[in-house]
């Protein structure tokens, strides 16, 4: 196992009791996101994206990986990046626009900036709950 390298617990405010989201970072460089809470929706939210993915859609949705412990998880960490070019950011919108109505017609609440990560030409939700 790697050791980890770094580790920051000021992600979130406390949750069940106490326990909040932590960043960690191990010697590697390779970042991992724990969540003190089930992930079954973001398991479920990625498995829908991968099926709007496999079905053609002109512009993909970056699909997190997810391991789901029940009362716990860990979550591929998005690490922000500006669009390169005009493309990326044109992209980007579309994919913007997409992901809006997708949270319209699942009714989805709680898109806030803060929940919401620019990863170069794609727009990714980092917090599922509600």
């Amino acid at each position: 196992m790697e050791p980890v390298s770094e580790l920051d617990a000021s992600l979130s405010d406390p949750h069940h009791g106490g326990r909040s989201v932590i960043a960690l970072r191990f010697n590697s460089g390779f970042k991992l996101i724990y969540k003190p809470r089930n992930l079954g929706l973001d398991v479920a939210y990625g498995g829908l994206l991968e099926w709007l993915n496999g079905r053609g859609v002109r512009w993909p949705f970056k699909v997190l990986k997810v391991l789901n412990r029940g009362t716990h998880g860990w979550i591929e960490f998005v690490e922000h990046h500006p669009c390169e070019t005009k493309g990326e950011a044109e992209n980007y919108h579309r994919r913007a626009g997409m992901l809006l109505y997708l949270l319209h017609v699942l009714e989805g609440t709680d898109c806030h900036c803060e929940n919401l990560i620019a990863c170069g030409d794609h727009p990714v939700l980092v917090d599922l709950e509600t």
